[in-house]
């Protein structure tokens, strides 16, 4: 039983007023975020649903609300999978607290103010250039005067999209960029001011204010870097020491009701890569350009690279004009000045006889191949020199932080009420932060809630200490309620941690940033190591597949397909079921009852060639629904009708990419960089890495329901045409991402509910609903830019600037759009399949063309009748009061038309009119709702004729000329009182209060007391002011209904105009518990049952499984394990859990070693060892222990038949049979004739070998002797 309402027409009448009807130096912009913002938009993003496969779990603390204003408090959890390198936010690991809101800028390709000259370089001018154009940046704004002589302008890497800002908060969901208003003087780097107007891509009609960008010197300095926190040859002392960020001072948005949202506390974010570079931009000849001031700019950010900007901006403030209300949100503003590091590293692979390289333009010395600057030149040692770096600083990047400025909310305020949250455990998963433990509700004054938040940590594999070693662990949270002085259980969480997941950073990551435990890690930087050993992933190449041609998975293995060439690296990026660990598996609720969840990986399709891959992280298998009578299992399915999986994948990460390639030879002729990270932003599709075209929602003895979403061939992203001008160029193209830079953005289109289909337990449809959207593209942003690239060797394209080109430097020109579109819902058709007949209808909307608001629902019935609602908005009836302030998605005129019979009728016509004057206390609220008769005549059905100054109705009149009057107390929250027959002039007069004061009311004793009512006391005295109150009204036919609250409970005390009293009683957990008649006796009683009282129906059982081997295998082979495995819900108990889970086990004890006999595998005892085809006269002998996962092997090269092998990193070949690796690889050292030698195995069955230490003469023969188990995961 919920608690009391008030009155239903005051609800409605307050409803009414108060709402309405590329390379690592410019990384991922989440990377940047802090843990807490991070969550906030994972979640946030979209909402949950099956197209991704999560669950939808909120955890309600407590909503706000106060005039138009509503601020859910929840937890929620992203039931993705957990990521190795996420930090914790401030509630624990996957969860996420709700509370405000804020505003994060996702960076596109350069930063929008980027301005960088580079040096003098050949050509035949040997002219200066700017290397860098930002979107807001011109070319005149290097120089004081304008001047751009002796400056080459061809060869700017130019901004290829304006940086996207997306905005969360209550009741706004917005995607935005910025346009220049006014530019300032942009050269003056430290102090120019530059205002930008909004431009919104999502056609919501919401509205920005101007923003300013200026020196935000009111928030606390940066930390900088020195020069030994840097591993760097090249590097100012003291870079950013004391600075403040050049950034968005505050950005202000209206939506559509006219609720202003301001965004002013920024996150801020400082950051450097580890290879600075030492370039200085040049002192030329006087053209303005050369001011001194851009050089000390550029030699302050250690030649650009160093960064200080905003990462986000918090919500400070909503603001409701309509009722004068506001909520403030504050926080508590802190610094991080301890330095963390994101891994960039880099190595070179070559296949094979593919050309020779080192690095860049210094290392290649072949004239007939293209080549690409995706790697710095560097030194191979032993060459001394100082200029290129050193091949160590190169492939060992990383990109510094510091946080200098982070916040963590602390209090929402409102008219009544304030939210706490209290932080009083210093973390240990993280450094500089603490963990949510408090959250304290008070209204007027008196405490109502506490949620108490319990933590303890997921600890890592490796049994550290360090802060990378822990994640913390949301375990439960308390409540304390308004009666109460103990705490008792609220939430209680349970997670699948059965395999602990390594420490962050860790390498071990499938190609999406989750665990898959292929056991190697990087090793700890020696500069005295050279060349210091790479650690890289295994890749696949095949040739002009695009963005797929370097990809962490092979095509599949076909006769009619050519097979992928293995990039050998260290490791594998293969997903495996390592992913699902550290989900959360179970919720208690307050009741007791529990949600229970299993998980599976995710899986898309990627075209024919390569088949179904599996990764991406966790999609929900089943769920068991315990409310304590009953169980609800519910599983579901991921499978086009074809048994395919129906998941896709919007982008795949970038780890390579072509550094070089000889179109002279016909194989092997491509080298490679490769990357331990992924280098690109990674698009999402509506939250999530996958998603699902079609799911099937499956519940234990009620059928299933098909889900149909959108994500055909019309809704992939939209690369427009390009010209590769040369084979270099093309190759480019056709290899790599290089083109896919900035794509047109289809995801508006992706994951829309096309159609649900109902089918009973028989598999007969029961229902079918359609659903049919409509695009529009409201403008259409064209994007012409250009990228550049060092390109050492091979034909470059100069164009037409032969006169005025830079060498080796190859432009690529492209084009695209940015577009702000809609894609709305049109129709709706519906069929419910009947034993005789069918019955059907069809639901259409028509939008504005303008604002995304229906102006027309029509719903043509079964029957033949078509009922259509028509709506006008504040632009269509020229109410510039509130277009001016945004309220927009308001009706203000609604028709009722319905045909029958080809003949239609105007059923109901009503127009609400809206004022602001003195009576509305000068805010835009609703004065009238005016009637449409038959004959077009027009009658006032209701006038509301008063308002204080919080938008709270005063005085309404109804048709009958009979006038009402409410009383607001509680702080102008809630009304104390209603007297009926009376205006509110006459009633204040009664009082000798100002009859024309709308405020007058606020000196009335009720008022004053009911704002003081704090506790039983308090109360029997507001009772006793109401009761002179009601005493002094002798008005004539007047009714008097008087009221008094708890606050965000309900109502405790209701006097009828009888003088008949009704009283509420509620019980410690603030639920509706007595009512009392006037006498104290008892008219109505609730009882409340928790889920161990009642008896439960339904148990159903949990996963079982069990290894057997077969036991029929012949000599010379042993059996394989064979997993045999019972589902979860297969079956169903009415006794208990542990009687249906015994179930599942006598099936595996009578039916497992039968299946593992006629479904398991026998394998060779010995092992085949198969030589590389380059290497001669091996001798192997291979053999796996009977009955064990243990190998053994002897491998014999002769050294004498094989000159000129390079013995510091070589293949000698595969090993097959069950001897080949499981884990993603092993590295183990084995030592003979005085040589040790480090020897990598992968799960393709390769073996590499590498000396590590003693010589190999021309006449030795090397014989290798180790063992391993085929599960071994060492990293020596």
């Amino acid at each position: 039983m919920k608690r009391i309402p008030l009155l239903i027409f005051i609800l409605s009448t307050a409803k009414l007023l108060s709402q309405n009807d590329q390379n690592y130096l410019n990384p991922n912009s989440q990377l940047l975020l802090s843990p807490d913002v991070s969550a906030f938009q994972r979640y946030n993003l979209t909402d949950i649903n099956l197209y991704n496969g999560k669950i939808d779990l909120s955890i309600p603390l407590y909503e706000i609300k106060t005039g138009g204003i509503d601020i859910p408090i929840t937890l929620t959890y992203n039931s993705g999978g957990i990521r190795v390198d996420n930090i914790s936010s401030s509630v624990g690991m996957g969860w996420n607290l709700n509370a405000g809101g804020n505003i994060i800028r996702q960076m596109k390709d350069l930063d929008d103010h980027d301005l960088t000259l580079g040096p003098g370089l050949p050509g035949p001018t040997n002219k200066p250039y700017i290397s860098k154009k930002g979107w807001f940046m011109e070319f005149t704004d290097i120089s004081s005067v304008g001047n751009t002589n002796g400056l080459n302008l061809s060869y700017s890497k130019t901004d290829a999209s304006p940086d996207l800002f997306t905005a969360f908060a209550p009741g706004l969901k917005s995607n935005f960029y910025l346009s220049y208003l006014d530019r300032g003087t942009p050269n003056n780097y430290h102090t120019n001011v530059s205002t930008y107007n909004i431009n919104f891509l999502d056609g919501s009609g919401a509205k920005g204010l101007p923003v300013t960008r200026k020196p935000l010197i009111n928030n606390l300095p940066a930390f900088g870097f020195s020069a030994g926190e840097v591993l760097s040859t090249y590097f100012p002392s003291n870079v950013g020491y004391g600075g403040f960020p050049m950034d968005y001072e505050k950005f202000e948005l209206i939506n559509t009701q006219g609720i202003k949202y301001h965004f002013k506390s920024p996150d801020i974010i400082e950051t450097i890569p580890s290879f600075a570079s030492s370039t200085i931009p040049l002192i030329v000849t006087p053209g303005g350009y050369s001011q001194q001031t851009y050089v000390n700019y550029q030699q302050a950010k250690a030649g650009g690279q160093y960064s200080i900007k905003n990462s986000a901006w918090h919500l400070d403030k909503i603001e409701d004009p309509a009722t004068n209300r506001n909520v403030i949100f504050n926080y508590q503003k802190y610094a991080k000045p301890d330095k963390k590091m994101v891994r960039g590293n880099i190595n070179t692979v070559k296949l094979e006889d593919a050309m020779p390289f080192l690095g860049g333009a210094y290392n290649y010395s072949r004239t007939n191949m293209c080549s690409y600057g995706l790697i710095a030149d560097y030194i191979p040692y032993p060459v001394s020199n100082e200029n290129p770096p050193d091949e160590c600083l190169v492939k060992n990047q990383f990109l510094y932080t510091k946080a200098p400025q982070t916040n963590r909310i602390s209090s929402i305020e409102w008219d009544n009420g304030k939210v706490d949250f209290f932080y009083d455990l210093t973390r240990e998963d993280e450094l500089n932060e603490k963990a949510l433990t408090k959250i304290e509700v008070t209204i007027n004054n008196k405490k109502l809630k506490t949620f108490i938040f319990n933590y303890t940590y997921f600890n890592s594999k490796e049994n550290c200490s360090e802060w990378q070693c822990k994640r913390l662990k949301l375990e439960n949270i308390d409540i304390i309620n308004s009666g109460e002085t103990q705490s008792k259980r609220y939430y209680t969480f349970e997670y699948d941690y059965s395999v602990p997941l390594p420490k962050v950073n860790s390498l071990q990551q499938d190609f999406l940033g989750f665990y898959n435990n292929h056991g190697v890690e990087l090793e700890p930087i020696n500069m005295h190591i050279h060349p210091q050993i790479q650690k890289s992933p295994n890749l696949y190449y095949r040739r002009d597949a695009g963005k797929l041609a370097i990809a962490p998975f092979p095509v599949l293995s076909s006769p009619f397909i050519v097979p992928s060439m293995l990039i050998p690296g260290d490791y594998s990026l293969g997903a495996n079921n390592y992913a699902l660990t550290g989900i959360l598996k179970k919720v208690i609720n307050p009741l007791g009852g529990f949600n229970e969840y299993e998980y599976e990986l995710n899986d898309f399709f990627e075209t024919d060639i390569f088949g179904t891959i599996q990764g991406g992280g966790a999609r929900i298998k089943s769920q068991i629904i315990n409310d304590g009578e009953k169980e609800r299992f519910i599983k579901y399915e991921y499978k086009l009708a074809n048994g395919r999986t129906s998941g896709k994948i919007t982008g795949i990460p970038v780890y390579g990419a072509a550094l070089a390639y000889d179109p002279k030879r016909d194989n092997n002729n491509v080298s490679f960089v490769v990357y331990t990270n992924n280098k690109e932003n990674i698009e999402l599709t509506n939250n999530g890495y996958i998603g699902y075209t079609r799911v099937i929602e499956r519940e234990e003895g009620r059928g299933f329901t098909e889900h149909l979403f959108s994500y055909g061939n019309n809704e992939e992203d939209v690369l427009l045409p390009h010209d590769p001008y040369n084979y270099c160029y093309n190759f480019l193209y056709n290899n790599s991402d290089f083109k896919y830079k900035h794509i047109i953005n289809n995801d508006i289109l992706r994951g829309k509910i096309l159609e649900k289909n109902e089918y009973n337990e028989l598999g007969n449809k029961v229902k079918q609903q359609k659903y049919s959207y409509t695009k529009t593209v409201l403008n259409d942003l064209p994007l012409s830019y250009q990228n550049t690239m060092f390109q050492p060797l091979g034909i470059v394209n100069y164009g037409s600037l032969n006169s005025n080109y830079i060498a080796n430097i190859a432009r690529h020109q492209f084009t695209s759009n940015l577009r702000s579109e809609r894609y709305l819902l049109t129709e709706i058709k519906e069929t419910n399949f009947l034993t005789v007949g069918n019955m059907e209808s069809t639901t259409n909307f028509l939008y504005d063309p303008i604002y995304p608001f229906i102006k027309t629902k029509t719903v043509n019935g079964s029957d033949s009748t078509i009922n259509q609602i028509s709506s006008l908005y504040a632009h269509d009836t020229g109410n510039q009061t509130m277009i001016t302030a945004n309220m927009l998605n308001i009706p203000l005129v609604i028709t009722n038309n319905l045909t029958k019979n080809s003949t239609t009728k105007e059923i109901s016509k009503v127009e609400k009119i809206f004022g602001k004057n003195q009576d509305t206390s000068n805010l835009i609220l609703p004065t009238s709702v005016i009637e449409y008769n038959k004959d077009s005549s027009q009658t006032t059905a209701i006038s509301y004729d008063k308002y204080d100054n919080k938008g709270n109705l005063l005085q309404y009149t109804t048709l009958n000329g009979v006038p009402t009057v409410y009383i607001w107390g509680y702080g102008q929250t809630l009304p104390i009182a209603k007297i009926e027959g009376v205006t509110y002039g006459q009633l204040m007069q009664k009082f000798n209060l100002n009859p024309n004061d709308n405020q007058a009311y606020l000196n009335l004793e009720i008022v004053q007391k009911s704002n003081v009512d704090l506790d039983a006391n308090s109360e029997a005295t507001l009772l006793n002011s109401l009761k002179s109150f009601r005493s002094a009204i002798d008005f004539q036919n007047h009714r008097t209904t008087t009221y008094t609250h708890n606050p965000s409970i309900g109502v405790t005390n209701m006097i009828l105009p009888n003088n008949s009293k009704e009283s509420f009683a509620y019980n410690n957990e603030d639920k509706l518990e007595k009512i009392f008649d006037n006498s104290g006796k008892i008219m109505k009683e609730y009882f409340y049952h928790r889920v161990p009282n009642r008896l439960q129906e339904k148990f159903y059982n949990r996963k079982q499984e069990q290894i057997f081997y077969k036991t029929d295998c012949p000599p010379g082979y042993t059996a394989d394990g064979y997993n045999y495995t019972v589902p979860a819900g297969k079956y169903v108990s009415s006794i208990s859990l542990v009687d249906a889970n015994q179930q599942a086990l006598n099936e595996i004890q009578m039916n497992g070693q039968n299946s593992a006999n006629a479904l398991g595998t026998c394998v060779y005892t010995s092992c085949p060892f198969t030589p590389q085809n380059t290497l001669h006269s091996i001798t192997s002998a291979v053999q796996k222990i009977i009955n064990t996962d243990n190998v053994q092997a002897t491998i014999n090269i002769p050294a004498f038949a094989n000159p000129g092998t390079d013995w510091s990193g070589v293949l000698i070949g595969g090993i097959g049979g069950s001897c080949k690796l499981q884990a993603s690889q092993n590295v183990l050292l084995t030592i003979e004739n005085g040589r040790t030698w480090r020897v990598l195995m992968i799960d393709s069955g390769l073996l590499f070998i590498q000396l590590v230490n003693g010589t190999v003469g021309s006449t030795d023969i090397i014989n290798l002797n180790f063992s391993y188990n085929v599960n071994d995961t060492n990293t020596p």
